[in-house]
């Protein structure tokens, strides 16, 4: 399930681009489902999407939050992802199901300059590490989610609890006003 309109249209690039290369055809039923939903929906509308699924992954290899997967986790879906990043900071084995066997990968970032005349120069920037995570670690953690559907529910409902008890946008603006106030 990938309900994110601007990241995910490149995730469905990515994946006809992959399906073309293993020559298989994405829409084969041999194949799981895989849905591309780019709609723009209401916070309503978002938990329903949510809770008619029944697990989400997130795979990534680095995150400096992972918004959508706190999105997850507050709704009470077992979630599977790769545990590096920011993820870390609000999601364990306690509430989900953590892809803890990775390969540290270099990431080449790449930045852009606009010069005076308007044109764009792209280079390399620096260079960083991201967490790939093995598919049999993943498809591990989609067999525990199948075969223990109630236990993986029991997580979902601790998760839900621990996003609403503990992060809030209301203290992330407090704490952000508090640090602007001291510096201004």
């Amino acid at each position: 399930l990938f309900p994110y309109t601007t990241l995910f249209r490149s995730m469905k690039e990515y994946l006809l681009d992959f399906f073309e290369e293993k020559h298989c055809n994405p829409a084969a039923p041999d194949l799981p489902g895989i849905v591309f939903d780019t709609r723009d929906y209401t916070k309503e509308q978002m938990t329903e999407l949510y809770h008619s699924a029944h697990a989400f992954m997130l795979p990534s290899v680095g995150e400096g939050w992972g918004l959508t997967l706190c999105e997850a986790l507050a709704t009470g879906v077992p979630c599977i992802w790769t545990h590096w990043s920011g993820p870390r900071e609000f999601a364990g084995e306690k509430t989900g199901f953590p892809v803890t066997d990775f390969v540290m990968v270099e990431l080449q970032m790449m930045a852009g300059k606009k010069l005076d005349d308007g044109t764009w120069v792209t280079y390399k920037a620096h260079n960083s590490y991201g967490a790939l995570a093995k598919n049999t670690a993943i498809i591990k953690r989609c067999q525990q989610i199948y075969w223990g559907y109630e236990r993986a529910l029991e997580r979902g409902k601790l998760a839900s609890k621990n996003i609403h008890a503990n992060f809030k946008w209301s203290d992330c603006a407090e704490e952000f006003v508090g640090i602007c106030r001291k510096y201004i």
